[in-house]
């Protein structure tokens, strides 16, 4: 017999936001446990449900859209309690939904984070040696 002290709330709307469960589960489940849950819940076909995350891992300040398909536990996949949790629905033709806007948004932010720390990697590396990323040392020889 295992007692959970603490199980784990899930919060899952669909994308269109016509539905919305909140499931309880124990962050050592499975992700396919969590999905058949929420896929009874909401009355949807399993194998016709994504399972999508929009959170910031640790360290980073950037949400991520990650797709929850995998044997990860809840708490190996980065997921913590009263996570928002999107259900994707595959429709008429094989189609899925689509995830929200806001996953492109997301992206676009992090391609502009990413640019962002290389430029600033450049304009470190030419400061730590003693140089302007700018100015090369022949040019400044030739000013002496």
């Amino acid at each position: 017999l295992e007692l959970e002290l603490y199980p784990w709330t899930m919060c899952c709307r669909t994308v269109n936001r016509s539905q919305s469960v909140d499931v309880v589960v124990s962050r050592a489940a499975s992700l396919q446990v969590l999905k058949s849950r929420v896929c009874e819940k909401m009355g949807l076909q399993n194998y016709r449900a994504r399972l999508w995350s929009f959170h910031a891992p640790r360290g980073s300040a950037l949400p991520m859209p990650v797709l929850l398909e995998s044997e990860l536990t809840l708490e190996q996949a980065g997921l913590r309690t009263n996570q928002d949790i999107v259900v994707e629905q595959q429709g008429k033709g094989d189609r899925w939904e689509g995830v929200p806007e806001f996953a492109e948004r997301a992206r676009r932010a992090r391609e502009l984070y990413h640019k962002q720390k290389q430029q600033q990697a450049g304009t470190t590396r030419g400061k730590i040696s003693g140089q302007s990323p700018s100015v090369s040392s022949t040019s400044l020889s030739s000013l002496n």
